[in-house]
């Protein structure tokens, strides 16, 4: 039995021999077959990588959104009680562990205010309009904290980024002509000082998917992170394999869509 389990899954062959059959199977699209569902790991994996788009993207959008927003305010008033009260929550929030964040998610707001479900995609049964309705009810909680998990970073870096911008020579030119403030910063200074905001949430939407594991174990959302931490626990290597191959290119394309953008919009 142990010689026909070798012969079905390529492993009577020598290292060489199998890292070539592997190869082969990948350049066909065949990342193997799960030990413990016995079906395709691609089709495992294009499923729950589904899922869990469906909680990063709303999050790196909102983060982005308002880590600009929030960042461009507190580095255009750098010094003022405004600009101390947006840098002081970021860095608290910075501090925080995603994880512990998630925790504290769910203490305020499912079991003392009970507005949201402690975990799971849906209640079940539902279709239609309601189902899309239970979807984003679910959704709230685990998105609202990835969101904030990378707002504070988002901030301090836009913060730093408008700073540097508000003493470079156009923007001296720009007062000298005698623009308003608003004019300057969102005509000359904001231009600039998101590029590099361009590479940190470009880089964060492939960080995140892999990042993302124990915020889907903590609110029992089936995605990459709970397929991988599954895939750990019940020595499904084919599945994990798979996963951190995929998940690796999710990095490796995010960062080239970093270097075509930053190349498109940079004034």
């Amino acid at each position: 039995m142990l010689q026909e389990l070798e012969q079905e899954y390529g492993l009577d062959g020598s290292l060489w021999e199998q890292y070539d059959a592997y190869l082969n199977r990948l350049v066909h699209g065949d990342l193997g077959q799960s030990y413990k569902n016995k079906v395709p790991v691609l089709d495992l994996i294009l499923w729950r990588l589904g899922r869990t788009f469906r909680l990063i993207l709303p999050a790196v959008a909102l983060a982005a959104i308002f880590g600009i927003l929030l960042g461009a305010i507190a580095g255009w008033r750098s010094g003022s009680r405004l600009d101390r009260l947006i840098s002081r929550f970021s860095l608290i929030v910075y501090s925080i562990p995603g994880y512990c964040l998630g925790m504290l998610g769910l203490l305020v707001f499912c079991f003392w205010l009970g507005i949201v479900p402690s975990g799971g995609m849906t209640s079940g049964g539902l279709t239609g309009a309601a189902y899309t309705r239970d979807l984003l009810w679910h959704m709230a909680l685990p998105v609202g904290v990835l969101t904030m998990s990378k707002l504070a970073y988002n901030i301090q870096m836009m913060r730093s980024s408008v700073v540097n911008a508000k003493r470079a020579d156009f923007a001296l030119v720009a007062r000298t002509k005698g623009l308003s403030g608003r004019r300057i910063l969102f005509r000359h200074i904001l231009p600039n000082a998101a590029l590099p905001m361009i590479t940190i949430i470009t880089m964060q939407m492939g960080f995140i998917v892999s990042g993302s594991m124990m915020i889907e174990q903590l609110f029992n959302w089936d995605g990459m992170g709970l397929l991988v931490y599954k895939a750990i626990g019940g020595n499904d290597y084919p599945v994990l394999q798979g996963s951190l191959l995929v998940l690796t290119v999710c990095v490796v394309l995010s960062n080239l869509l970093s270097d075509l953008l930053c190349a498109l919009v940079d004034p």
